[in-house]
């Protein structure tokens, strides 16, 4: 129904009786969960609008945005839709294993699918995985001939012991068995002392901590420490650019893309920066080519230096996997700080000074 909506404008959902049992299993819907969210999007968030369009869908009809502006809007969401066939998603996950030895469950066949019939030359297509193939063995044999590999918790899972209990559609009787088997709380569980309290928020500060230096350890794996890595090419106005191996000041080297909205909130501080300070290099990664990023840095009004990354190699040298992120290269021409993620331009203007210490 959604690759219908977005290739004709029509949102009819499925009767029971339109809706087929399939080896993807999270297809198989009668009504798109959560769509109403993108149409309010879509109509300008005008929550009237989505009222009067879902009044049809709860009556068992279905409502059709073509020839409205809304419908002329659409593409400005990205969305491209496609469908593919149990057959489909057999040849998708023999192909991916062949070619990559790497075994896709059989929605992330469907996304892979739809994916390659829509590739732009150039742009590299990214597919992210949505479940584990073991939960789709019997596709996976069938298309594979060999069972998937278990995660260690999933081994043995079918023999292991099954609780159910049968109950009627009662609402008092639901309440009764909670009532009698959910352990009930004690009076010390209700009015926990002063030092437990403590205690526990202690121990969720700890955690949030370590989950923020964990979480800045993994983004920071790849990317280049020590001696900075050579950085040369040419700016979008032609001129060369060679990062000296020994600047004379400290270097703000910073990438970026045209499509990450995180490095759309931070380009006012680094336009700022490049304004007064002539050591900011930027590099565009993976952005399309020249005369597109300079289309977008004249639509948002910046004009600091950058260099086209567009296969990504320079991105490559420098292990960067995500934008933003800033290296701070100081004159003797090691890195000296790495920031992944937002930073304010007072924190880059801070770290550039205490990099030429």
């Amino acid at each position: 129904m959604l690759e219908e909506f977005f290739k004709t404008g029509v949102y009819r959902p499925r009767t029971t009786a339109e809706t087929a049992h399939t080896s993807s299993p999270s297809m198989d819907i009668s009504k798109a969960s959560n769509f109403e969210r993108f149409i309010f999007d879509l109509v300008g968030r005008d929550s009237a609008k989505v009222r009067e369009l879902w009044s049809k869908v709860d009556a068992g009809g279905a409502f059709d945005l073509r020839g409205t502006d809304f419908w002329k809007n659409i593409s400005q969401y990205g969305f491209i839709a496609g469908h593919s066939t149990h057959a489909d998603r057999l040849n998708t996950i023999r192909t991916v294993w062949e070619k990559y030895g790497v075994m896709v469950d059989t929605h992330t066949a469907d996304g892979i699918k739809v994916g390659l019939e829509h590739r732009e030359t150039g742009v590299p297509l990214i597919c992210l995985e949505t479940a584990l193939p073991a939960k789709f063995e019997e596709t996976i044999i069938e298309a594979l001939g060999r069972k998937p590999d278990r995660p260690a918790g999933m081994n043995g899972l079918e023999q292991l012991p099954q609780r159910s209990e049968l109950m009627n559609a009662n609402v008092e009787e639901l309440k009764l068995f909670i009532k009698k088997n959910v352990p009930q709380e004690t009076p010390s569980d209700k009015n926990p002392s002063k030092s437990r309290i403590w205690v526990r928020r202690g121990l969720e500060v700890l955690f949030f901590v370590m989950l923020i230096i964990g979480v800045r350890t993994w983004q920071q794996r790849d990317l280049e420490k020590g001696v900075a890595p050579p950085l040369s090419g040419s700016l979008l106005d032609g001129k060369p650019y060679i990062l000296a191996s020994k600047p004379a000041q400290p270097v703000l080297v910073h990438f970026w893309a045209t499509w990450c909205p995180i490095c759309k909130v931070e380009q006012g501080s680094i336009e700022s920066l490049a304004q007064n300070n002539p050591n900011v290099i930027t590099v565009a990664m993976q952005s399309g080519n020249s005369a597109s990023v300079q289309q977008y840095m004249r639509d948002q009004g910046v004009s600091f230096p950058v260099i086209n990354d567009a296969d990504n190699m320079i991105s490559s040298v420098w292990g960067v996997h995500g934008v933003p992120t800033s290296f701070i290269i100081d004159s003797s021409g090691n890195v000296r700080y790495v920031e992944v993620g937002y930073t304010t331009g007072l924190g880059l203007r801070f770290r550039l000074w205490l990099a030429s210490f």
